[in-house]
């Protein structure tokens, strides 16, 4: 075999496929056909949605479907972590123009209006300043604070566009304080624990003391117990993670490089050899690594794939 090509048995061993369990796909044939012809190795929960019991069902039917096809199949609880997002607004959606003033008031308990739209984040206020930008809707709109009043952040809009309810909000730079773990995640935890899942997934993990905190709490709803405990991984969606990514790789059992939020925080450019450059860590540290697709919009909104790295070796 020539040096230049590549050795498909190699990746064909070490890279597994993780796929998002959906409404489409919770049921025990299709998941047994996933694993037994589509080379499913690990399903991942959303515990952004679904009751604990909605969970439970879910993890009879994988059980059950990887027991029918023979094979091994582990479970990935992907904890919801902090909702740094807007609220509801009326009609579901308003449309902003380039220059205009909306204000996100973090007190409105209310639905949002072209004049004021609220905050699922209360905190927010006290995170930013003039000058700072964010930027809502995976970077599709973007708003510079002038002023900060109390709970009510005054922003200038400086793109036209469409903004819809529960958006997501990210700063440029970073800096927002909210942690890791919420009261949710923790109730979250103990569901993914009693389905006996076999990861955790920690979002938006900002140092290694997020994950302390976790391992620790997952310690103490297993304390007694002899099983094996669930590795945890560490979602890299935000700056600060990237600052902190020797700390958080090696108090972590695994990386997931999340390129949604990362590629609003970061350039689009820098995304490429910033996964490239986790990958790489995460070999040398023996961690494992998952590479997520991730859909980009075009102008047009049209939608592409993104390819991940591949691994750099």
């Amino acid at each position: 075999m020539s040096e230049l090509q590549r050795d498909l048995t190699r990746i064909s061993h070490n890279t597994k496929i993780v796929a998002t369990l959906g409404p489409g796909s919770n049921n025990v044939q299709l998941l047994e056909d996933m694993i037994r012809v589509g080379g499913l190795n690990v399903v991942r929960f959303n515990f952004s949605h679904g009751t604990p019991e909605f969970h439970e069902e879910n993890a009879r039917i994988v059980r059950e479907a990887a027991k029918r096809a023979g094979q091994e199949v582990a479970i990935l609880a992907d904890l919801q972590g902090p909702k740094i997002r807007v609220g509801k607004i009326a009609g579901g959606s308003i449309e902003l123009n380039k220059d205009e003033t909306l204000i996100l008031d973090a007190a409105l308990e209310g639905e949002g209006t072209r004049e004021a739209v609220g905050l699922d984040y209360r905190d927010l206020p006290n995170d930013v300043v003039a000058g700072d930008v964010l930027w809502l809707d995976d970077g599709l709109l973007t708003l510079t604070v002038e002023a900060v009043e109390r709970s009510k952040i005054i922003t200038r809009v400086e793109n036209s566009h469409v903004l819809k309810s529960n958006k997501g909000i990210n700063k440029r730079g970073g800096g927002l304080s909210a942690g890791a773990l919420t009261e949710k995640d923790f109730r979250d935890l103990k569901t993914a624990i009693a389905i006996g899942c076999d990861y955790l997934a920690i979002s938006f993990v900002k140092s290694a003391e997020d994950l302390h905190i976790a391992r620790a709490k997952v310690e103490e709803e297993m304390k007694g117990s002899t099983a094996v405990r669930p590795g945890l991984v560490s979602k890299i969606e935000r700056v600060e993670a990237i600052e902190n990514l020797d700390e958080i790789i090696l108090a972590s059992d695994g990386i997931m490089v999340a390129r949604g939020d990362l590629g609003v925080e970061l350039p689009a450019e820098a995304i490429p050899n910033t996964q490239r450059r986790i990958v790489e860590k995460c070999i040398c540290a023996k961690r494992t690594r998952v590479a997520p697709f991730q859909h980009y919009r075009n102008p047009n909104d049209g939608i592409h794939d993104y390819q991940p790295c591949t691994d750099p070796r």
